[in-house]
């Protein structure tokens, strides 16, 4: 049996070298530990090459944009109102102050008619109270004249104060008197984008708006993302017909959402944005130079940071910039030809 055993070992080299094919034998890591010793050879090395980050669909957030505060209007009429006559269009473009319509406002001008009647008798009562005054010092008029005077000043006033407020209230929303009308005028620059006007229809405070003015396209914009933001990264809007737009990270929220454990950050965009208000979009981040996708796996942690090894280098230090469950997006001294080894459990 020892010479069955002999003669074989001696026939498979010679046989080896007559067809020339080698013998494959896996190649075996050594990773690193964080104390930089040697590791014992329990790992096998499997070389993958390292990826650009563009089209890693985990760089994307789902986004939305956000208007600016004053970028939109919808007038309605404060009180009851008739109206008279329409001066702008559907896609006309007004200035802020111009008059958009005429209507006839009763209460507004029974306001001002009280206004006018309660400073009248104000006027009156005061007199009155001068002149009891000076009686009552010699003696020739009563006190409960002078309280009832008083108490006739105190109502003429609270009727003066009601009336007015009223009136401060129409002109507060942009209506100027101009006789027995009042002008409706634009609170904002922009683009009238509806008018529900018919000239004779009565509209009131909880009737729908019977002009709308869009001022500007949103700038803002709102994304949720499942990782950090790094500070140097570039990013991009993307809307729905795939166009990009550059845009900058304006703020991150500290903390992450209860709920989804997103972090939410905002962003700006240098010029208005065309997408409708509200509308779903996407915010991708553009790594800075320098940024590869390499497998979590092939990462080495050390005291210091991170490290790959690469066939072509060896150890290359790497700064961790997002981690992408199975992936990782780093930046260090690597190139787009570089393969690195991933760590995996031996079979």
């Amino acid at each position: 049996m020892k010479l069955f055993v002999i003669g074989w070992a001696v026939f498979l080299p010679s046989l080896a070298a007559c067809t020339g094919a080698q013998p494959q034998v896996a190649e075996k890591v050594m990773p690193e530990t964080a104390s930089g010793a040697e590791p014992a050879m329990s790992a096998e090395q499997r070389f993958v090459p390292v990826r650009a980050p563009e089209g890693v669909h985990a760089l994307e957030a789902a986004g939305r944009l956000l208007a600016p505060p004053n970028a939109h209007a919808e007038i309605t009429l404060p009180l009851a109102a008739s109206v008279l006559h329409v001066s702008v269009n559907e896609g006309q473009r007004v200035e802020r102050g111009d008059v958009i319509a005429d209507v006839a406002m009763p209460e507004a001008a029974r306001a001002a008619g009280r206004v006018e009647g309660a400073r009248l008798r104000i006027d009156a009562y005061r007199e009155r109270l001068a002149h009891l005054d000076a009686l009552r010092s010699e003696g020739l008029a009563r006190g409960s004249e002078v309280a009832d005077a008083r108490a006739r000043l105190a109502e003429a006033q609270a009727d003066e104060h009601e009336a007015l407020a009223m009136l401060q209230t129409v002109e507060s929303v942009g209506l100027r008197r101009r006789g027995n009308r009042y002008e409706v005028t634009a609170p904002l620059s922009g683009v009238v984008v509806q008018v529900d006007a018919p000239i004779g229809s009565v509209r009131g405070p909880s009737d729908k708006p019977i002009v709308r003015i869009t001022g500007g396209a949103p700038t803002r914009i709102e994304a949720r993302f499942a990782f950090p933001l790094p500070a140097d990264a570039a990013y991009e809007l993307i809307d729905v017909s795939g166009r990009a737009t550059p845009v900058f990270l304006v703020a991150q929220a500290p903390e992450v959402m209860v709920g989804d454990a997103a972090r939410v950050a905002w962003f700006d965009a240098k010029t208005p944005l065309l997408s409708p208000q509200g509308s779903a979009v996407r915010v991708r981040m553009v790594p800075a130079s320098g940024g590869f996708v390499v497998p979590s796996a092939a990462l080495i942690k050390q005291a210091g940071g991170f490290v790959v090894r690469t066939r072509r280098a060896g150890n290359v230090e790497v700064a961790l910039l997002v981690s992408l469950g199975g992936e990782a997006l780093v930046r260090g001294a690597l190139t787009a030809d570089d393969v690195v080894a991933e760590q995996r459990s031996a079979p």
